[in-house]
């Protein structure tokens, strides 16, 4: 058993398609499937399910799924280990993020970066994305964590997770639960909103939701109004007082009293990316970004459509 048939198999367990898998990995596709094959009559089970028209993952698999990208996370982390004591990096890097992100990805890329690189000083700003560009351009942050901007700004700005929404609402709400609704059977309902007297460049999760009810045709009943804070919502939410769009990964956050709806419009989608001022001198940025990569990639099947039990499950694990 090799690595890199690990590696093959991650992926093709991403993607659930040999044609992308091996698009990803850079291959050719009849070498992925020896690959996949060998691998499969080493450990003598089969691994997926193949037909015509479909590629599925089998229990087995799935068991076998968890333990790989555990080894690949310590593989990974060894590696980064090894750099880090080589280069004995330390110093101080300011990272800046939108509060939105701060529940799920931002602990996410911190408790990679930190075992990665303990003496290194971290200086956290919760800050919007126009709030960010500013702090950026004056060099008071190294790297933002925020929504994508309109406006041309001098920055790098790498995608880093996209993901869809869902419907938070009261678990007594008679769609609480249901998967694949259309967006316009919530026509009834006041909706939570961010508050539009942010701006529009502040307030980017508005203009997202704002569309994504547009674009279904809904006129939304507008409840109370609330700044950026997403457990500012949420809690509104569980209180009664309406119903609320939120990214998917939000369901990994337990709340008591809230239930979700999947919906069947799939975009416009919750984007953030890392942004960096071109020709930036800081050693730990580039280290920061590898991190921030290695924890969206753990966090991707968090923001697909989930199973059909639409509950907060526990908190996601991040390996250590």
């Amino acid at each position: 058993m090799e690595m890199r048939q690990l590696r093959y198999f991650s992926v093709l367990a991403e993607e659930l398609h040999f044609h992308r898998a091996a698009e990803r990995l850079f291959i050719a596709q009849p070498a992925l499937s020896r690959q996949i094959q060998q691998l499969e009559g080493e450990i003598g089970v089969a691994l997926f399910r193949r037909t015509r028209r479909r590629v599925e993952i089998t229990e087995a698999g799935k068991l076998f799924l968890e333990r790989t990208r555990q080894i690949l996370a310590d593989v990974d982390r060894a590696a980064s280990d090894a750099r880090n004591l080589e280069r004995g990096l330390t110093g101080r890097l300011t990272f800046s993020f939108v509060q939105s992100a701060s529940y799920i990805l931002v602990p996410a890329i911190l408790k990679i970066f930190r075992v990665q690189f303990p003496d290194v000083e971290l200086n956290l700003l919760d800050l919007s994305t126009a709030q960010q560009l500013d702090a950026l351009s004056r060099a008071q942050a190294d790297v933002a964590l925020l929504h994508p901007w309109k406006h041309e700004v001098r920055i790098v700005y790498k995608r880093l997770l996209t993901e869809s929404f869902v419907v938070a609402c009261p678990e007594n709400h008679p769609l609480a639960g249901k998967r694949n609704i259309a967006l316009k059977s919530f026509a009834n309902d006041r909706f939570i909103m961010h508050a539009r007297w942010l701006g529009p460049t502040v307030s980017g999760m508005y203009n997202v939701t704002a569309e994504l009810l547009r674009n279904a045709g809904v006129e939304p009943r507008i409840a109370p109004e609330v700044p950026a804070q997403m457990h500012a919502a949420l809690g509104l939410v569980n209180a009664g007082f309406g119903v609320a769009l939120v990214p998917i990964s939000l369901m990994q956050l337990p709340m008591e009293g809230i239930s979700y709806a999947t919906i069947r419009e799939k975009k416009p989608v919750n984007e953030v990316g890392l942004a960096w001022l071109p020709g930036s001198t800081n050693p730990i940025l580039p280290a920061f970004v590898r991190a921030a990569f290695q924890a969206a990639k753990l966090l991707r099947p968090a923001t697909r459509t989930p199973t059909p039990s639409l509950k907060p499950k526990r908190a996601l694990s991040i390996p250590h």
